[in-house]
């Protein structure tokens, strides 16, 4: 088995996994079928050899038997992507990385599957133009020059507010509410699915007694901010 180009092939039954494994022995009338598989930006053209056309190849193994593969590389066109500064998109094969203050990228690519990553506090909208999308994910082959846009939108807010006695702290992580043993009642304004662990540590000589509210118990307190929260920690 050899090939040419980019792509891999493999058989049924196994043996053939070219790239590493372009060689193998079978019994004698084994039937082999080898599948060809291009990588991103190649096409498979044709087999040769003991093989021709472009649809599945089998074999008999009747006696020894080579088979080539060929690969032709696609045509390359200007992709153009359009998006906001609050997400960045990136694709594979590598050629856009667009993220940051960059609102529009350009390169030059034959079949690629871009990515969207929203920024913190925003969530992925939708793609413009993208003719195969897939959540934030867009799988494109070009046949002229073609422009995407990313589009992305800002979550909202919900209040979470800590109330508790003079006897303790309440804590966060990821850092939100850091409520002081010298008050008694903390509020911030948190995004949307945003998942918190709040922690009550009692002063020199207290004790922590446990959670009301939309916690309970005396474990850890884990919310996620679906809605707004009121949590209350006692302190004896």
């Amino acid at each position: 088995m050899t090939k040419s180009g980019v792509g891999g092939v493999i058989s049924s039954p196994g043996g053939i996994d070219c790239g590493s494994a372009c060689k193998s022995t079978y019994s004698s009338g084994t039937v082999v079928s080898l599948s060809a598989a291009p990588d991103l930006g190649w096409a498979f053209t044709s087999w040769g050899g003991d093989c021709s056309g472009n649809a599945l190849c089998s074999v008999t193994m009747d006696l020894d038997k080579a088979v080539q593969a060929t690969f032709s590389e696609l045509p390359k066109y200007n992709l153009t992507v359009r998006k906001q500064a609050t997400g960045l998109v990136t694709s594979l094969p590598q050629g856009i990385d667009c993220g940051g203050s960059h609102r529009t990228c350009i390169a030059s690519v034959s079949q690629t599957i871009l990515t969207a990553t929203p920024n913190n506090g925003y969530a992925f909208k939708s793609w413009v133009g993208c003719p195969q999308p897939s959540g934030d994910k867009c799988s494109l082959t070009l046949s002229k020059p073609t422009t995407i846009n990313a589009t992305f939108s800002s979550l909202p807010k919900f209040n979470l507010r800590v109330t508790k006695n003079k006897l303790g702290t309440v804590t966060s992580d990821p850092a939100a509410i850091n409520c002081k043993a010298n008050v008694t009642s903390c509020s911030t304004k948190i995004f949307s699915g945003t998942k918190l662990t709040l922690t009550a540590t009692p002063t020199a000589g207290r004790a922590f007694v446990g959670w009301t509210g939309a916690c309970s118990g005396k474990d850890v307190c884990s919310l996620t901010m679906d809605g707004a929260k009121g949590v209350g920690a006692t302190f004896q």
